[in-house]
């Protein structure tokens, strides 16, 4: 599974709120392709904008055949675009990070009860 905090935009002004439109520099727009829970030989794919699932766009799609083409559009607005490639597992490190970033304002790590190190980890942004 993709890190949330890659699809997440990247303007922050450091309260949690990036106050970015879909079309805004900085944006992101994620397409993640799903194995269906009552069939594993279809797929569902999601739109992920901006860290937020936007849930499946399009059903029923055969894990089978390969590959698989996506092209995305945004309103016909778009002015720059960078295509990034995630693959892989998330490491349990890399979870957890999550996990607290999610429910921790990058202006509240400082006041977390972790050594620096730890809170320096959670500070990047790879």
């Amino acid at each position: 599974m993709v890190p949330k905090r890659l699809l997440r935009p990247t303007v922050d002004n450091g309260d949690g709120n990036t106050g970015i439109l879909l079309t805004d520099k900085g944006s992101r727009i994620g397409v993640v392709y799903v194995p269906t829970e009552a069939d594993k030989d279809k797929g569902e794919m999601h739109f992920i904008i901006n860290g937020v699932d936007q849930g499946p766009c399009t059903k029923e799609i055969p894990m089978d055949k390969s590959p698989l083409h996506v092209v995305i559009d945004v309103y016909g607005t778009t002015k720059q675009i960078r295509i990034i490639q995630l693959y892989g597992i998330v490491s349990l490190q890399n979870a957890c990070r999550d996990a607290i970033l999610l429910h921790t304002k990058l202006h509240n790590i400082e006041k977390l009860p972790l050594p620096e190190r730890l809170k320096n980890f959670l500070r990047r942004n790879d």
